[in-house]
């Protein structure tokens, strides 16, 4: 486990002077020790944080996350296309904040109050990076402490706060709360499917199969239908998806990021990821601000296109309005670091979870929305519980398989509603079967979607009810079965009692009883 700092001590705001002073103070400490300029960089961070957390919202409480900040901002985004910006912003602070010392030590009171407004910009902007940093961070924790309540009830609520408090945001975290709610899950609900024999055995000519049903697995979640309380940033988010003002001055902040020659490169920013950031982005009450501005310049037929340069602009009205941007930006980078972190950092964990495959996770984690999230999840246990079989059978050297089968299914009802639209029973049964193991579901026919369209155009179905078909196969939920397939052949080669090694096999397993 990383060690952890002592926490972030409780300060009230002091006056501008006073934290320039505190500033210097730790600035001219470190020079003296010839601090490395990395060093440096970060211990100012630290003090800059310390002095002006109450300014920042949902600045975390836990030491762990107050350091995954701090980490975040300096060495964890050195790497990040956005790493720029932010050095740029504490380094012309350190440049300041020397100028500002001397001014001090000679007595240059004219130097010293010229250079007391760009500071407290430079701060301000700091304060920006650092605020979309924890907005973009805590979204995406509380997205996923929502989704293990969803699935595990109040007891998870515990379980989470247990990683959180002792975890940095990183590869440890998310390697803790995969085994807490899937790897050790996963394991559970196998001994209560064994318990309960929930399973299935066959035996033919050369092989003995044993069915697991992922219904089984997921029928041990504690799931809650109860609504979740959402935390303040996710409610903004989700008022930001809503709400008509706010959904113009996202498309305004998105428009002045895409255009803007400071923000990220195209390549490093596509259209999909600088819109998840805009609605971060405008959580800030600087979004507000920003957009109210750009509304007034537009009305007056002024460009709001962002300058390459904010410092040269040609009257002080361009000036502050780009000053504005500035601040946008350092929202924007400080959201867009924290996300693309801990996002890489949960894929990057997933490498080696199970043989999952983490392209595939890529495609569905998207920004840790809900949806996404949720498939995730399942695919994740799903994963895991392949993984846990898998585990099992290496002792038998090939002896024993495991396998799995998915197929697509729609509700009852969801078929049902097809029925306005001219799905009749003939239709109904090429296309549909029941499923074994779920009355209120149909499974489809179809492995493939070309499968599914070629039986469409052989019932000549009508347009609307072909894409309604389409939608509900796009949306469907899979059953999923798991199989441990024992070889006789391969047995019989190491063995001349079968029966003897299969109990043995089988015993492992659990599924026959010692004794039996």
């Amino acid at each position: 486990m990383t060690e952890l700092a002592k926490p972030l001590k409780k300060t009230e705001l002091l006056s501008d002077d006073k934290r320039l002073d505190a500033y210097l103070k730790k600035l001219s400490a470190l020079k003296e020790r010839k601090s490395l300029r990395e060093v440096v960089e970060r211990e100012v961070l630290l003090e800059f944080i310390t002095l002006n957390h109450s300014r920042i919202n949902e600045f975390p409480l836990l030491t762990a996350q107050q350091q995954s900040i701090i980490n975040m901002l300096t060495h964890r985004s050195k790497e990040h296309p956005g790493y720029g910006f932010i050095q740029k912003i504490i380094g012309n602070f350190l440049v300041l904040l020397n100028h500002y010392g001397k001014a001090l030590a000679t007595e240059d009171k004219e130097s010293k109050d010229r250079l007391t407004a760009p500071l407290l910009n430079i701060e301000k902007l700091l304060i920006k990076c650092v605020q979309g940093v924890v907005y973009g961070a805590a979204l995406l924790i509380d997205n996923f402490e929502e989704i293990v309540i969803r699935y595990f009830g109040a007891e998870a609520i515990k379980i989470f706060n247990e990683v959180v408090e002792h975890y940095e945001l990183g590869a440890a975290f998310w390697r803790e709360m995969l085994q807490r709610f899937v790897t050790d899950k996963v394991r559970d609900a196998y001994k209560e499917i064994i318990d309960n024999e929930q399973y299935a055995i066959s035996s033919e000519q050369t092989r003995i199969v044993i069915r697991f049903s992922f219904d089984d697995v997921l029928g041990k979640l504690q799931s809650t239908s109860q609504q979740i309380e959402k935390t303040r940033v996710q409610g903004a988010f989700e008022r930001n998806h809503a709400d008509p003002e706010a959904i113009e001055t996202v498309k305004l902040i998105s428009d002045m990021l895409l255009a803007s020659p400071n923000y990220l490169d195209r390549k490093d920013a596509p259209t999909e990821g600088v819109s998840f950031v805009s609605y971060i982005v405008c959580i800030d009450p600087v979004a507000q601000d920003y957009r109210d501005r750009a509304r007034e310049r537009m009305a007056k037929g002024q460009e709001v296109t962002p300058l390459e340069d904010a410092s040269n602009a040609d009257n002080p009205e361009d000036a502050s309005y780009n000053f504005l941007v500035e601040q946008v930006l350092a929202v924007a980078f400080g959201a867009a670091i924290s996300s693309d972190i801990i996002i890489g950092d949960f894929l990057r964990v997933l490498r080696d979870y199970h043989n999952c495959d983490a392209d595939a996770v890529r495609s569905m984690v998207n920004h840790f929305g809900a949806e996404p999230l949720r498939k995730t999840f399942f695919y994740l246990l799903e994963t895991a519980f392949q993984g846990h079989l898998r585990e099992k059978a290496e002792e038998w050297a090939g002896k024993v398989q495991v396998a799995s089968s998915k197929r697509r299914r729609n509700t009852v009802g969801e078929v049902d509603s097809l029925d306005a639209i001219g799905l009749n029973r003939i239709r109904r049964s090429r296309v549909w079967e029941h499923d074994p193991a779920d009355p209120n579901m149909l499974l489809f026919r179809a492995r493939q979607a070309k499968e599914l369209v070629q039986t469409a155009k052989t019932l000549q179905m009508e347009e609307p009810l072909l894409l309604r078909t389409l939608q509900l196969w796009e949306a469907a939920s899979f059953r999923v079965e798991f199989w441990l397939i024992l070889n006789l052949k391969l047995i019989a080669r190491t063995t001349k009692n079968i029966k003897g090694k299969v109990s043995e096999i089988l015993s492992a397993f659990g599924v026959l009883k010692k004794g039996a």
